[in-house]
């Protein structure tokens, strides 16, 4: 079968090398080029080049991780009234 470009690419955007000079990242311009071509995208897992990406709490970048959820009263806000599951008080 032949596939868009002749080659094998990888989808893993937890990887370091991912969109950053890794020849095989399934970019957007990749997922462009298959659809202008009408040529199907070969994919596979590649374990020997993967590389994790740092983790930002260990870093201590924690911003702009959408794991972490921030105090509204840092900013000088005022925090949610809505009830928290299970602290409704009954009559």
């Amino acid at each position: 079968m032949i596939c868009y470009k002749d080659m094998t690419f990888c989808r893993r955007k937890d990887c370091a090398n991912f969109g950053v000079g890794c020849h095989r990242s399934f970019t957007q311009e990749v997922a462009d080029g298959a659809v202008e071509f009408g040529l199907p995208v070969c994919f596979a897992h590649f374990t020997d080049c993967f590389e994790e990406k740092p983790d930002v709490h260990r870093q201590g970048n924690a911003e702009h991780d959408p794991r972490v959820q921030e105090d509204p009263t840092a900013r000088g806000e005022e925090p949610s009234t809505t009830p928290d599951e299970g602290s409704v008080r009954g009559s």
